[in-house]
């Protein structure tokens, strides 16, 4: 409580402080008196007509009064009322009248003229450029398409020789092969090409003792049972070709049976996979080129149909001149044997 009251003395002392020397200030400096408004119908020292200046320390205009003095509230109705104004802002009036001018116009002009005969006939020499060179394009992929056909019936054929060879060895090979307990390493390849376009695991297959156990005849029936002509697994075909590098014919037939026949057996089934795939290729082409060449077909037609009207409207517009009837003149030639 002691230290509350001691602060509040120190503070009243402090105000009272302050106080003094406004008051002093007022004393020693008075401010002005204020000015003493003239009585009607009395005149100056200085003469008619003279009028007391204003001070200029007198009491401010109207109008500062009126904006020192201003209502808050009212200042914010005049914000409210800018900004209302800013609102209200006048929307642009729609472009109806340009709008409604334009089809006027357009309405005003004259159809076009229909095109002429050398137009049309221009048109049509056009289509049937394009037209041409349509078909020349399903002529030269009917050609391609015919020898493509021809190399994959051939390759088909090669093949088909080549699985009945490997059939044949299937049960000596077996037997060959399951004896082998050193690694022969090109048949060991080679039959690592086969379990890959298989679709083996190849964790399956990474080592000659786990190759083995897939020497029975249900590899040999796999392997006759493969279709070629689908597209390659280029997964598969990418361990097929690290398998197939460097594989010789004779180092093959050195060691087994199968081997090498193994190996032609993989050639010929990548011949027969790029064969029909490139046929397949080619006949979607050819089928899109008979598509465009009958939308060409169509466009002859409708530039052609132009031209037919064209020569119509032509021979109307310019009928031939009539020609004399030869009766009148055989008239008048029996007409004159008869006078003779």
């Amino acid at each position: 409580l002691d230290h509350a009251e001691a602060s509040r003395i120190k503070i009243v002392e402090t105000g009272v402080a302050k106080s003094a020397p406004q008051e002093l200030e007022l004393e020693l400096n008075p401010p002005p008196p204020e000015p003493v408004e003239p009585v009607e119908g009395e005149e100056g020292a200085e003469g008619e007509g003279m009028v007391a200046e204003p001070d200029a320390e007198a009491a401010p205009a109207e109008g500062e009064e009126g904006e020192k003095l201003k209502d808050p509230e009212e200042e914010e109705d005049d914000d409210d009322d800018l900004e209302e104004e800013e609102e209200e802002e006048p929307e642009p009036e729609p472009e109806e009248d340009e709008d409604e001018e334009d089809e006027d116009d357009d309405e005003d002009k004259e159809p076009p003229p229909p095109p002429t005969v050398e137009e049309c006939q221009a048109k049509v020499d056009k289509a049937k450029k394009v037209l041409k060179k349509a078909s020349k394009a399903v002529r030269k992929l009917t050609k391609k398409l015919k020898l493509q056909v021809e190399v994959t019936e051939k390759e088909t054929s090669q093949r088909e020789l080549v699985v009945a060879k490997v059939l044949s060895v299937k049960e000596p090979a077996i037997d060959e092969l399951r004896l082998m307990f050193r690694t022969p390493h090109a048949t060991y390849r080679a039959l690592k090409c086969l379990l890959y376009i298989l679709g083996k695991e190849p964790s399956s297959f990474d080592n000659w003792t786990k190759c083995r156990e897939y020497l029975n005849t249900e590899l040999f029936d796999n392997l006759q049972e493969f279709d070629a002509t689908l597209d390659r697994n280029m997964v598969h075909w990418k361990g097929v070709r690290a398998c197939m590098k460097d594989l010789k014919a004779d180092v093959l037939q050195s060691e087994a049976v199968v081997g090498d026949l193994l190996r032609i057996f993989i050639l010929y089934t990548k011949k027969v996979a790029k064969a029909c795939a490139a046929q397949r290729e080619t006949e979607a082409a050819l089928k899109l080129a008979e598509e465009k060449k009958l939308i060409e077909i169509a466009a002859v037609e409708v530039v052609q149909k132009g031209l037919d009207e064209a020569l119509e409207r032509e021979a109307a517009e310019n009928p031939p001149p009539e020609e004399e009837e030869e009766g009148e003149g055989e008239e008048g030639e029996g007409g004159g044997e008869d006078e003779d």
